[in-house]
């Protein structure tokens, strides 16, 4: 086992116990010189689409020749995917010194910051050692009490609002609104996407005197969604940063990060995994190809609503393949199966790994959706001997 390996074994084994607040992640960030305060940043929260809006803004100020730092999650193929600078990962050498600090540091104050925490005072650590002109940072879960919440934002961004994580950040859209508008600042502009525009944000935002700018809803294709929010972000950004022209930001906003409606043969992986976003997939998939059949490898985690998920796919899928996403959260194929049943859809199997699934599907001629999970990518594009 090589000190990469051994690295994230441990930083791994730091799972979240209970509600975190921010009390640990501040503490050590303050013991390190509070690397956030080195570079501006624009924060993103959501439910969906806010991993393509930050790649889409990040990649149109390097463009413009700005040195821009990229924290994004989860990964799908490489951990070392949620760092990069200028489209440039993290190095394995420069998690393992990284890692070794702050497994170091934390140990010496008695703390037990989670992974999610010890991953982004990695990135904040990344982005002041390689000096970089700004960072675009996305969310790891909900905002009032994530770790990305210690960075100074220049720009906070909500792209969307949707049922998630209920058990945590609340029963109805207006609650979650209430925890991912956490992210916002006094006196620092919010851009709001289509779904994100709800009494509990706008309230919020109101209370911190936020200047709001709010995305148009466009209909069709998601991504026409992202690129909205995204240029507006863009377009706001104008003042701070000079270079960044219009011709550099809509070569940006074509920029899709993988997994995102990615066509390979007669396969279609997305990582959609709320039913939102199971309904943007399979309505863009019968618009396209509106004579073919439709078949799906489904995996998803537990603590998705899974029943409204399934709902959407059999409305629109003639045959499911349900799978076992990796980790300790992945939903289990029995229980996936039971849901079928409840909903009178008969089409289904159930796979013995996700490898089997998508090579039984490739030789077939429908088309196969993969999706529910960023956690069955990685094995499924795998099988199809498919590298990043």
């Amino acid at each position: 086992m090589n000190d990469y390996t051994e690295a994230l074994n441990t930083l791994f084994s730091h799972h979240a116990a209970g509600k975190s607040d921010l009390s640990q992640v501040e503490k050590i960030a303050s013991y390190l010189g509070c690397p956030q305060n080195a570079f501006p940043a624009i924060h993103v929260a959501g439910s969906n689409g806010k991993g393509s809006v930050c790649l889409k803004i990040a990649k149109s100020l390097e463009l413009a020749g700005y040195k821009v730092g990229l924290y994004t999650s989860p990964h799908i193929h490489s951990y070392t995917e949620r760092i990069q600078v200028d489209g440039k990962e993290i190095s394995e050498g420069e998690v393992v010194s990284g890692l070794d600090l702050l497994f170091s540091l934390a140990k010496q104050l008695a703390l037990h910051p989670t992974f999610f925490e010890l991953t982004t005072l990695l990135c904040l650590l990344h982005f002041k050692n390689r000096e970089v002109d700004v960072a675009v940072i996305e969310t790891g879960l909900g905002g009032r009490l994530d770790a990305t919440r210690v960075v100074n934002p220049i720009l906070s961004i909500i792209t969307s609002i949707s049922l998630e994580h209920t058990h945590l950040l609340g029963d109805t859209v207006n609650e979650i609104g209430r925890e991912k508008a956490g992210i916002c600042k006094r006196d620092i502009p919010l851009i709001l996407g289509p779904t994100a525009n709800l009494p509990s944000i706008l309230q919020i935002a109101e209370n911190l005197h936020c200047p709001i700018a709010m995305a148009e809803f466009r209909e069709g294709f998601y991504d026409l969604e992202n690129k909205s929010i995204a240029r507006l972000a863009c377009n706001a950004l104008k003042g701070k940063f000079p270079l960044l022209t219009d011709d550099f930001i809509e070569r940006g906003l074509l920029e899709i990060p993988s997994s995102r409606f990615e066509v390979i043969g007669s396969v279609i992986f997305d990582v959609a995994h709320n039913p939102e976003a199971f309904l943007r997939l399979f309505s863009e998939v019968k618009k396209r190809y509106p004579s073919s059949s439709i078949r799906s490898v489904i995996g998803l985690s537990a603590d998705k609503d899974i029943k409204s998920c399934l709902k959407i796919a059999s409305r629109y899928v003639d045959h499911i393949t349900l799978v076992q996403a990796q980790g300790i959260r992945s939903a289990k194929t029995g229980d996936m199966a039971r849901i079928l049943d409840i909903l009178s859809y008969s089409s289904y199997e159930i796979a013995e790994s996700i490898s089997a699934a998508v090579q039984a599907a490739e030789y077939g001629e429908a088309m196969t959706v993969v999706c529910g999970s960023f956690y069955i990518m990685d094995e499924a594009k795998a099988s199809l001997l498919i590298s990043r």
